[in-house]
């Protein structure tokens, strides 16, 4: 799990073959939560096979809007905080508007059907 700090991680999730952004909040009550989660369902990826996982606060407008202005994406909801977007090659294939709600099982669960064949 990495914060976004530079256009070149940017640059990574948008070609890689896969990748989670998470947004999140510092200051947002809901930040231990969702971070909890966060860092329980990165421990149960299995290692080598996992997305790298990007974290990025939307106070970092430079980041933030780079990723969402160059990610390709149709019929998904924009980001909230606490929420995660999978991206396969720059296109984004699903959407988690809450992390401490979904909870460790259904992220896994998407994380699997995001990447499903990837080919990497």
């Amino acid at each position: 799990m990495r914060w976004i700090q530079a256009g070149a991680d940017v640059d990574r999730i948008l070609s890689a073959p896969s990748a989670v952004l998470c947004v999140l909040y510092d200051w947002w009550d809901g930040f231990r939560a969702s971070e909890a989660v966060l860092e329980e369902w990165e421990r149960s990826l299995a290692h080598g096979s996992s997305p790298e996982i990007y974290l990025v606060d939307p106070h970092e407008p430079p980041f933030y809007c780079a990723v969402l202005e160059r990610v390709t994406w149709t019929q998904l909801p924009s980001t909230g905080c606490g929420s995660a977007m999978w991206i396969r090659s720059g296109r984004a294939v699903d959407f988690e508007p809450d992390l401490a709600e979904a909870g460790v099982s259904r992220l896994l669960e998407k994380t699997r059907n995001a990447f499903r064949g990837r080919g990497d």
